[in-house]
């Protein structure tokens, strides 16, 4: 969904994200929905990792540009298709203890990555000009406490301080190279930069009947402003003026999050899950540079819009400390046509997850989860401006572009 990271524990991967507001399954739920530690046995942590093997596979379909260069004839855009590949690590860490002899206060520790995106086409792909490289790291840090008011009702509540870092880079057409843009007349144009951002969650979690829980979870927006610098580059001729290192802001606006789902189990050792999530992706509007010198503003319009996502799921436990689980989601893209990029060239999406846990002892457990995505093919139709004047310059990226994502979860549940 957009640039979420649906990855943070195996058990979210293996049931595909069903019901993790209500699952209270283990020291995961601080992140989750904090209301659920109020479920847990005793004091416990988890440690773990989700690397993420993901891609895209951007063709071609008729790339144009109009520049001086070319006296004003539309040229094609040379290049090959975009494919790019990566594998990333998302480390995550849960812990929690209660704070009184009744377990009725809890005190919680989450250590998550929840928003990330790492694209990175060669140098001299066709759609170069959109983008080269793409990357948003995010590390969360969230402290959340949690009561029971009564035997059928939780709450719980979080204050989430979250660091991004986050590259941005493109080609830049030399519009007045003879023939029309090449990669061998390109400038570079490269954004570099950090911010740290505050946010907050709250969560509820009842029990209306027996082996039924119900989760409601609200998680803040964050705004991050990314200091940083602007660098371009190997711009020449009467360009070469516009090289240099330029100080400026980056404003990321992520959604705030609403969540309920449910678990149920209706025969023992036999559990199920759902959840629908909505996401306020409208605040994502835009990407804006703002420069610390007099120039203007540079602004990529988005205009993502607000989405919900639906995940089932089913849990199966076995003899000899087995446990077996498997879920499925639907996660609507918030891109839309007019605005859609090679940075994100997301397409509606199916999830489908499986995993499995062993209990070692009494107080360790391992668990496994892999989960695959499928997209749909979406298309790319998007016209960029360059330079002002004499030089102005106009570059067409039309392509088709599809994703597909592969997590695999491992991580170790401890009970003190």
């Amino acid at each position: 969904n957009g640039f979420s990271l649906p990855v943070q524990d195996a058990l979210q991967v293996g049931r595909a994200h069903a019901g993790t507001v209500a699952a209270a399954s283990d020291a995961s739920t601080v992140y989750h929905n904090p209301a659920g530690m109020t479920e847990l046995s005793g004091e416990e942590m988890l440690a773990g990792v989700t690397v993420v093997y993901a891609g895209y596979d951007v063709d071609d379909h008729g790339s144009s540009a109009v520049m001086p260069g070319s006296g004003g004839a539309l040229v094609p855009v040379p290049g090959d298709d975009g494919h790019p590949r990566s594998v990333a690590p998302v480390p995550t860490a849960f812990y929690a203890r209660p704070m009184t002899v009744d377990h009725d206060l809890w005190l919680g520790l989450a250590l998550t990555s929840p928003w990330g995106l790492g694209v990175e086409y060669n140098d001299d792909w066709f759609g170069r000009y959109d983008s080269i490289e793409t990357r948003l790291t995010t590390v969360n840090f969230s402290p959340a406490l949690a009561y029971r008011i009564r035997e059928w009702i939780s709450i719980g509540a979080g204050f989430n301080v979250e660091y991004a870092d986050a590259k941005l880079s493109s080609a830049l057409p030399n519009t007045l190279a003879p023939g029309g843009p090449s990669a061998a007349t390109d400038g570079t144009n490269r954004f570099t930069g950090n911010s740290i951002a505050f946010g907050f969650n709250v969560g509820v979690l009842l029990k209306p009947w027996r082996h039924t829980r119900i989760g409601v979870h609200y998680r803040s927006a964050i705004q991050h402003e990314l200091s940083g610098q602007v660098r371009v580059r190997n711009l020449t001729g009467p360009l070469a003026p516009g090289n240099g290192r330029f100080n400026a802001d980056v404003k990321l606006n992520e959604p705030d999050i609403v969540a309920i789902g449910f678990e149920h189990e209706p025969l023992p050792g036999t559990t199920l899950f759902g959840e629908a999530q909505w996401f306020n992706w409208s605040r994502f509007n835009e990407l804006r540079v703002e420069f610390s010198d007099e120039r203007p503003d540079s602004v990529r319009k988005q205009e993502w819009q607000d989405t919900w996502s639906f995940y089932g799921g089913i849990e199966q436990r076995l003899l000899e400390g087995w446990t077996l689980r498997a879920g499925a989601g639907y996660e609507p893209t918030p891109t839309i046509d007019r605005f859609r990029n090679t940075s994100l060239p997301d397409g509606d999406r199916v999830r489908v997850g499986f995993g499995v846990s062993y209990d070692w002892s009494s107080k360790l457990r391992i668990d496994f989860a892999y989960a695959h995505v499928f997209a749909e093919r979406e298309d790319i139709d998007l016209t960029q401006s360059f330079f002002q004047g004499a030089a102005a310059g106009t570059v067409t990226t039309r392509a088709r572009a599809s994703l597909f994502v592969n997590d695999f979860a491992l991580r170790a549940r401890y009970r003190f």
